[in-house]
Parts: structure tokens; C-alpha cells; sequence
């Protein structure tokens, strides 16, 4: 390599390397660049350019064996040992490093030696280190050293795994899949604006400076070419820098070039995506002359033209990133991530399609004086119609201008109402909380912002729902015949009604419901009124039975009845017998009798006792027999049977898009040689958008899976990414503990209370028997999952599964089913139904004594009786208890939520049940 260059040529070499690399980047030649110039740099600056070509990102990921490459230029660099070469560009090379020091690899991207005296090289290496490291964002490459060793300049960056975009797209036919592109875009736009919010403009995005990840994550490369607008970074070279395809008119103009700001780097993004879209750039040309004429005057042909699948509101979009005037475009790359979001989203964007006026000015710029001509015409013949209909025109603009913002406002608030909504249940359940123990400090913060955010919703909603009437109104008297006038109305409407729907304002319900009808033009409102919803069930294996049932107030139906929630008929006839009522259940089979067939009371209603009933009506799938009952037949109390009859079939799985009114449901589903599966489920308002519940996946059991004295809960049917799992039906009896303590000379583990002795330190039990079925109470946390401990070496378990403490989760999981319920008979509780009438007040109910206190699972016990430990994993000296107990006297605490409580608590009110969960799960 020559000596450095004299200092009083060094502007002129600057600007011969400028222009140098500028053509290098654009792929023009460089053989008649200065030939005067006798500069080793320089020659070596002419020979890597036409073998390299334009400048390349290569930052591959570990996934590449770390081989170490036999001849590299330097063994090491400033702590950081080379293995091989990954890539090079024009101006700098990337290889795969180790950095022993913290024992991890790093893309090493160093500065060519041929640029080592070159000022602007140097500056652009040096811009593109501090620019990142600015910026933090996880969509943005991060830098881990900048230096100079042995007079070379580095720079340590993250090595990453996937592919550039560039390569994706030439991968794909036809483009890549749409979802995965909105995503993409979402990203890197979220992190141009934060690049922005620091002051930087990027001036070279482009697919081949986005990583795609394994995950999905993108990520944004390369700010060689970036400019710090906060600090007033200068322009290295008067020429146009950057990717011609890509770049924004303004980027490529010399005159706008002074100008530049973030929304060059909106319109860089449009044409990335419209490219991966696409599989096509916007604009094509022969040369660098060719393509810059077509950036600066051509207009990108209509990407639904390349691929018709591509929504109208995609197209839509990329066209309004690829504006050429500036202000035509995104104002900013927050603003075109909203715009991405609301697609990927399926939500209204905020970008318009381009209008007449839009067209005219496009078509002025490519056909000018045949657009003068047509103007001209156009404006005598407005000239000739006279005042009257300019008049006309504004009022109709008027009067479309005020219905679309109108139909805008209240879509918006439309897609707020869910979060609204689950904001508030979960603000309900903080009061709760409140009531119960107090709040926490974090407890309370979350409360306050919840509050907040419901009051700043309902505010917007009640400003937005009276402009919206007065700018309807105001539209009407404008012009009655404004396009989507009726469509307005009808959503105002269908807003307010859905606002009152469960409220007993009866009167105003019907206004706003005929108001809905009277403008729905095309029937679509009124199958929103009705709300249905879609539900899909399949199966592992396919082809079972599935009988149908919808939960209701056994009240709304029978008039003597109690406020409880009871399986009822979800369609078919009438039932047989009497829903909600007292039956007894088969658990086992045992002879001709089933598992699910139900005893039934006689005609005078008294109640059945297991082991008490000799004789009784006997329901199988709809046929009532008279029969005789088996002393040692396994039956179970309960006051929600479920009535299984040909009436209630609804066909064999897969069942798909079949149509449901919103309401709470349990499907009964049955296979030969399979466990029968009873699987709650809630179908939603079709205007609540929380329809992810109603789309249920269930895998069925060979016959004897389920230990018996366990129900099974098959939570992960549901979409929530939940797991199924065995919990016992109810708790831990003095009798089992009894047997635990047997084998266990702990003495924390030892239960305070009369009816236990101790006698050379093992526990015995001489209670009577009804107070061995009581459940055990006294015992700490410890003690409860020590007991668990014992049952997973003592117990028949399924195979791949470890007994525990149900989680929070899968306690409430338990108790709801699958909806939204308070309590485990529904929204109201009686408190007769969790503590038996006759019970002393000094001791817990036996378990399986209160019928009323079943779950949708079949679990029992989960309201009343005892309290019980939880483990949710945490390390800490609490533990959560889940239910109410005998003790409690308020409703509260008989809802489905978790209170801490010191894990050394030994309480006559709290017990435990068991659960068998994954061994995975437990990790």
C-alpha cells in the first residue's frame, strides 16, 4: 500500500472517493473515474468495486459451524480472535469472530485497508458505530466494540442467526406469505421511529439490511449511510448515496437531498415490502439513469396487479408509503406501524386509497399537456353548470367527509371495548381482593392505572357517541343520499343497544334495536344483533358422538327452581326430566350400568342417597327404566346432571362453523373404547371479538386413563395454550393423611385437632367415621406438598405425570370451566350450597357433602368446606390458597381467586387437594 496521502490533496481524494464509492453502490463503472489519479487506494478502490458490486450485508448467524478459515489477513483484532470470512461490501469486510474473553462469537466487520488513509471511510465507519449504539431496540442490531488495532478500524456486532430479506424474497415465488411480511414491516418500522425519536435517519433500508431471524424477529443492519440530524452530521458527498431502487425522490434529487428527514426512510420501507410482497421492486431500469427517471416520474404499478390476493387496504397502504411528494406520505414510521398493525389485525387503517384529485396530479406529472388540455375542459364545463352545483358538490363533500369520520370514531371505539371489558373484569377482581386481605403496593398501582384507562375509555366513548349523532344529523340535512349514511346510523345504533344489552333498560333496548333494523341495508346488522358466533370442535380421534348443552338459570326456567346454572337443552325437545334437579351419577360401571347414567328422584322429589337407594328410575341415554340398585354400585351426588339423549346429539366430530347464540355450553363427548369427555366451553357476542374460546381441539382417552377419584380437566381443548391435567374431585381426607403419616415421623407434618393421637411419633386417626371422610385441615404448605411427594410413590399415576399442588390456574380452570363465571354455580351464591344447613361450627363438612358445590369438570368441593394450598412455583414465604371455607360468612370469599398466605399457616380452615400434572410442567 502507498504512504498516506499528502494533506493538501486530501479534499480532492475525498471527493474522488466519494464519487467512487457512490457509482460502486449504484453498479456504474469505474474505469473512467480520473485516470489521471496515480493512487495504489485508488486502483485497489477500481478493482474491488468491479468485483465486488454494489455494497453487501453479511452478518450470518451461529447456526455456521465456527471452522476456522487457514489464511486470514490478521489473527486477531483488539481481543477478538478471526475464524473465517462470512461476506464483504464495498467498503468493508465481515468475518466470524471469537472473542475468548466472554467465551461468545461476534461478526466482526472491519474497515478494507485500502481505506485506511481515506478520510470519508473512516468518518462513515465511525457514523455507523455511534449510530447504533445509540439505539436500543430489540429490532435493531447491537454493537459490542468499536476500535482500531494494528491500523485497522472494527467493529463487533451481534452474529446472527436466518437469512437477509434479499434472500427470503429470491426464495419465494411470488412473494413471501402476507402475515409474515406485515410482521416484518411492523418491526422495522418500530424501529426506524425509535432511530428517529434519536435524531438518525437511516437512508438505506433496503431487504438486504434486514435479518430475519429464526423466530420471526426482524432486525434492522448496516447505518454506514446514516445521518445524525441531532448533532447536524454533514453530508460526506454531493452525490446521491444509497440503493436507487429503494430509495425516496427526494434522496435521489440533488436539490431535495438538504431536506431529507424520516420520512425518506417511510418511503425506503414501502418499497422493501412492496418488494417482498411482491417479489418485484417498485421500479425496474436499465442503468442508473433509467431507474431514477422511473423513481422520480413513474408510479408503481398497483401491487394487486402482481398478486390479486393482496387485500385492497394492503395495496392501499404500501402506495401511500411510496407517495412521491413527502407530504403525501406517512408523516412518520410510528404512523405506518399503525397502519401495518391495524392490518395484520384485520382492524380499519388510517391511510386512504388515492382519490380523483390524487389521479389528476399523477397523471399531470407523467402526461403533462395532455392533462392541461383535459383541466382546461374540465374547467369550463364546471364553469358552465354555474353556482349551483359547486354548491352541491361541497355540500356533498361536506356530508361524505363528516360520514366517514363518523363511521372511523366509532369503529375505533368499537375495537376498544374488549380490552375495556376485560380491563374491568380485571379490576373486579383486585376489589375482591381488596375486600378480602387489602391491596399490595403493586396491587394498587395496577388498580389506579386499570381505573384509569376504563375512565379515559368511557369518557372517549361518551364524546365520540355525541358527535357521532350530531355529525350524522348534520350530514342528513347536507345530503340524505351520503354514501354509508344509513350504515352509520345503523352502527350508532347498534353501539348504544350493545351498550344496554345487559341492563334492564327495556325501553331504550327496543328503540335502539329498531333503529339497527330500519337502516340495515343489506341484513348485516341484524345478524350482529343476534351475535352468533362459530364454533369448531375436532377431535384426536375423529368420529365421536358429541351431545350439546347450554347452561341457564334454573330460575329463568322453573319458576320454584334456585338462581343456580344447570346444563339445559341447547336445542331438540323438551327434557324428560326435570334439569337441575337432584340425581344420582355412576362414577364406575358396574354390571348394565354406564358411566354418566343418572338416578333419578321419584315422583314425590324426595332426594337419593348413595347406598340408601334400593331401588330407582334409571336414565340412559333418554330411556327411564325402573331398576335395582347394587349396594356396591359407585354413585355421586349431584345437582347438575347431564341429560344425554339423542335430542341433545349434535353430530360426530370434526364439527366446524357450526352457528351458536352467545351463551355459556358444555359438550358431552363420547367414542367407543375412549374416556367420555365432558368439555365446557363459552361462545361470545360476536361484537366482543373474544371468539378465540369457542374453537376447541380435544384429545380422547382409552377407557381407564383417568385415576379413579380424579376428574379429568381438559384445558388445553381450549386456545389459550393451557395443559390438561387430573385433579382429584375433592380433598384430602384425615383418613388419607392418616395413611401418609404412617410412613412419615416429621413432626411439623402432624395436624392439630382432638380426634388425633400420636404414639411413638407416627399419627393415628380416631375420629369417627364420618370425621375420617372430613377433610384434613392443620397442615402447612410444607406438609401439603410433602403429602404430595408420598402420593406420587404411593398412588397408580398416568404415565408421564407427577403429583402437585393444582397451580392458581388450573384451581380456577377447575372451578369456571370454560367462562366467565363469579362462582361455581354461576353469578349467585346461596350460602346453604356450600356449607351444609346441619353442620357444627367447629369442624368442616365430610367432602362430597354439598351436591350444589359441583364444578363443570365434576370436581367438588372447590367453593366450600376448606380453603386450600396452591403452588403457583414462586420462591417465596407465601403460598396461594384458592376457595372459600367452612369459617367464611361473606360471598367474596367464595370466588374464584387466590389470596397469599404464609406457608407455615396451620389453619382449621385450610386443607388441599391434589393434582396430577405433566412431569414437564414441574420442571
Amino acid at each position: 500500500m502507498s504512504p498516506e496521502p499528502d494533506h493538501r490533496s486530501t479534499s480532492r481524494l475525498e471527493a474522488l472517493y466519494d464519487e467512487c464509492l457512490a457509482r460502486a453502490q449504484r453498479g456504474d463503472p469505474l474505469d473512467d473515474l480520473s485516470p489521471a489519479v496515480d493512487a495504489d487506494w485508488l486502483r485497489a478502490l477500481r478493482d474491488l468495486a468491479r468485483a465486488a458490486g454494489p455494497a453487501a450485508t453479511a452478518t450470518p448467524g451461529p447456526s455456521l459451524e465456527p471452522e476456522p478459515e487457514p489464511e486470514l489477513p490478521w489473527a486477531w483484532l483488539g481481543g477478538y480472535r478471526l475464524v473465517r470470512r462470512l461476506g464483504e461490501g464495498g467498503m468493508g469486510v465481515v468475518y466470524m469472530a471469537e472473542q475468548p474473553a466472554l467465551g461468545r462469537f461476534v461478526a466482526l466487520k472491519v474497515l478494507r485497508p485500502e481505506f485506511a488513509f481515506a478520510p470519508s471511510a473512516r468518518a462513515r465507519f465511525e457514523r455507523e458505530a455511534r449510530a447504533i449504539a445509540r439505539l436500543q431496540h430489540q429490532n435493531i442490531v447491537s454493537v459490542h466494540a468499536f476500535g482500531e488495532d494494528q491500523g485497522v478500524r472494527f467493529l463487533a456486532m451481534d452474529l446472527l442467526p436466518g437469512d437477509n430479506l434479499d434472500t427470503l424474497i429470491a426464495h419465494a415465488d411470488g412473494g413471501l406469505p402476507i402475515a409474515a411480511v406485515l410482521s416484518y414491516g411492523t418491526q422495522i418500522a418500530d424501529a426506524l421511529a425509535t432511530a428517529h425519536a434519536a435524531g438518525i435517519l437511516h437512508r438505506d433500508v433496503k431487504p438486504s439490511n434486514i435479518r430475519v431471524l429464526p423466530d420471526g424477529r426482524a432486525l434492522l443492519l448496516d447505518f454506514g449511510l446514516a445521518r445524525d440530524q441531532s448533532a447536524g452530521d454533514p453530508t460526506l458527498t454531493r452525490e446521491f448515496v444509497g440503493s436507487p431502487a429503494y430509495a425516496a425522490p427526494e434522496q435521489i434529487a440533488p436539490v431535495a437531498n438538504r431536506g431529507l428527514d424520516a420520512r425518506a426512510d417511510v418511503y425506503s420501507l414501502a418499497a422493501t415490502l412492496y418488494e417482498a410482497l411482491t417479489g418485484e421492486p417498485p421500479f425496474r431500469g436499465d442503468g442508473f439513469a433509467a431507474l431514477t427517471h422511473q423513481v422520480l416520474r413513474g408510479e408503481p404499478r398497483p401491487p394487486r396487479r402482481l398478486r390479486p390476493e393482496l387485500s385492497a387496504d394492503v395495496q392501499t397502504v404500501l402506495l401511500h408509503g411510496l407517495e412521491k411528494a413527502p407530504s403525501h406520505r406517512y408523516d412518520s414510521a410510528a404512523a405506518l406501524a399503525a397502519d401495518l398493525r391495524a392490518l395484520a389485525e384485520f382492524r380499519p387503517i388510517q391511510a386512504r386509497a388515492p382519490g380523483l384529485l390524487t389521479w389528476l396530479r399523477k397523471t399531470r406529472r407523467r402526461y403533462p399537456a395532455i392533462t392541461v388540455l383535459a383541466l382546461c375542459g374540465l374547467a369550463a364545463l364546471v364553469a358552465l353548470a354555474g353556482h349551483g352545483i359547486a354548491v352541491a358538490l361541497r355540500a356533498h363533500a361536506r356530508a361524505a367527509e363528516l360520514v366517514a369520520g363518523t363511521r372511523a370514531a366509532l369503529a375505533e371505539i368499537e375495537s376498544g371495548q374488549a380490552k375495556r371489558q376485560r380491563d374491568a373484569w380485571h379490576h373486579a377482581d383486585l376489589d375482591e381482593l381488596r375486600v378480602q386481605r387489602g391491596w399490595t403496593s403493586a396491587e394498587r398501582s395496577r388498580a389506579e392505572r386499570l381505573r384509569g384507562e376504563i375512565d379515559a375509555y368511557d369518557q372517549q366513548r361518551t364524546t365520540v357517541m355525541a358527535r357521532a349523532q350530531d355529525d350524522l344529523r348534520a350530514a342528513a340535512e347536507l345530503y340524505a343520499g351520503a354514501h354509508d349514511l344509513d350504515q352509520a346510523w345503523a352502527h350508532l345504533y347498534f353501539l348504544r343497544w350493545f351498550e344496554l344489552r345487559n341492563t334492564e333498560q327495556r325501553g331504550a333496548l327496543e328503540f335502539f334495536r329498531r333503529g339497527v333494523l330500519t337502516h340495515d341495508r343489506d341484513g348485516s346488522w341484524a345478524r350482529r344483533l343476534g351475535g352468533q358466533g362459530t364454533w369448531r370442535l375436532t377431535t384426536e380421534p375423529a368420529g365421536a358422538e358429541v351431545f350439546l348443552f347450554q347452561y341457564a338459570l334454573a330460575s329463568d326456567v322453573f319458576p320454584d327452581a334456585e338462581p343456580r346454572v344447570v346444563p339445559m337443552r341447547a336445542f331438540g325437545a323438551a327434557e324428560r326430566a326435570r334439569a337441575g334437579s337432584a340425581a344420582l351419577r355412576v362414577v364406575r360401571p358396574h354390571d348394565n350400568f354406564a358411566v354418566g347414567d343418572l338416578l333419578l328422584p321419584g315422583d314425590d322429589g324426595a332426594p337419593l342417597v348413595p347406598g340408601d337407594t334400593h331401588r330407582a328410575r334409571v336414565w340412559h341415554d333418554g330411556d327411564i327404566t325402573l331398576r335395582d340398585i347394587p349396594a356396591e354400585l359407585d354413585l355421586r351426588a349431584t345437582f347438575a346432571p347431564l341429560l344425554v339423549c339423542a335430542d341433545r346429539r349434535a353430530g360426530t366430530t370434526p364439527i366446524v362453523d357450526h352457528s351458536l347464540q352467545p351463551a355459556w355450553y358444555v359438550a358431552v363427548i363420547r367414542k367407543p373404547g375412549f374416556e367420555t369427555l365432558v368439555l365446557p366451553f363459552h361462545v361470545d357476542h360476536a361484537a366482543e371479538h373474544f371468539a378465540a374460546c369457542a374453537q376447541l381441539a380435544a384429545t380422547l382417552l382409552p377407557l381407564g386413563t383417568t385415576p379413579h377419584g380424579f376428574v379429568r380437566v381438559a384445558a388445553e381443548a381450549f386456545s389459550w395454550r393451557e395443559q390438561g391435567f387430573y385433579l382429584q374431585e375433592r380433598e384430602v381426607t384425615c383418613a388419607e393423611y392418616a395413611a401418609f403419616l404412617a410412613t412419615c415421623a416429621t413432626p411439623e407434618f402432624r395436624p392439630a385437632g382432638p380426634a388425633w393421637t400420636w404414639r411413638d411419633g407416627a399419627g393415628a386417626f380416631v375420629g369417627s367415621d364420618e370425621q375420617r371422610a372430613e377433610p384434613v385441615v392443620g397442615v402447612s404448605w410444607a406438609a401439603a406438598t410433602a403429602f404430595c411427594r408420598w402420593v406420587d410413590a404411593h398412588w397408580p399415576k398416568p404415565p408421564g405425570h407427577r403429583c402437585a399442588l393444582p397451580s392458581t390456574l388450573q384451581w380456577t380452570r377447575a372451578a369456571k370451566g370454560g367462562d366467565g363465571r363469579t362462582f361455581v354455580f354461576g353469578n349467585e351464591l346461596r350460602m346453604e350450597w356450600v356449607r351444609r344447613a346441619a353442620a357444627p361450627d367447629d369442624r368442616p363438612s365430610p367432602v362430597l357433602s354439598h351436591p350444589h358445590d359441583e364444578s363443570p369438570w365434576g370436581a367438588f368441593d372447590l367453593a366450600g368446606s376448606v380453603a386450600e394450598w396452591c403452588d403457583d412455583g414462586a420462591d417465596t414465604e407465601t403460598a396461594p390458597v384458592c376457595g372459600g371455607s367452612w369459617r367464611d360468612r361473606h360471598a367474596a370469599a367464595f370466588r374464584s381467586l387466590p389470596r397469599q398466605v404464609p406457608k407455615v399457616t396451620c389453619s382449621d380452615s385450610i386443607g388441599f387437594r391434589v393434582v396430577w400434572r405433566r412431569s414437564e410442567d414441574l420442571r
